[in-house]
């Protein structure tokens, strides 16, 4: 069983292709020096719902040179997760609750960061 980041991870990279986000950096930690367009994934704990599904709160936040990059991207990730069932066999579903809102890095003040967030269904085989 992949971790629920991961199948995020996975999802969104297979989503960017062929798109104008192909190239944005997802991963589950920031690099040190941002080059570009980056979405962490990050997560709560999973919530074991049934013996074979877990629900995981999922957090998407967007690295970006303005705002509204940063929401365009947030925006192109939650279609892409509406989606993801297609991606990866794992995904049940996907339920976004929080849309776009401003979210500054404490770390990085000269850089924008947008996040967004939701709940992901998957399955453990």
């Amino acid at each position: 069983m992949r971790h629920p980041t991961a199948v995020v991870v996975s999802c969104l990279k297979k989503w960017f292709v062929g798109s104008e986000y192909e190239k944005v950096h997802v991963a589950t930690k920031v690099p040190a020096n941002i080059h570009g367009p980056v979405v962490r994934v990050d997560s709560a704990p999973p919530n074991r719902e049934t013996p074979i599904t877990d629900r995981t709160r999922i957090m998407l936040q967007a690295y970006g040179d303005d705002d509204q990059a940063c929401v365009d991207l947030l925006a192109a990730c939650l279609d892409g997760l509406e989606m993801a069932y297609r991606a990866d066999l794992a995904v049940m579903a996907w339920e976004t609750d929080t849309e776009p809102y401003n979210f500054p890095d404490p770390d990085r003040p000269g850089v924008v960061r947008w996040q967004a967030a939701g709940t992901l269904w998957t399955t453990l085989s």
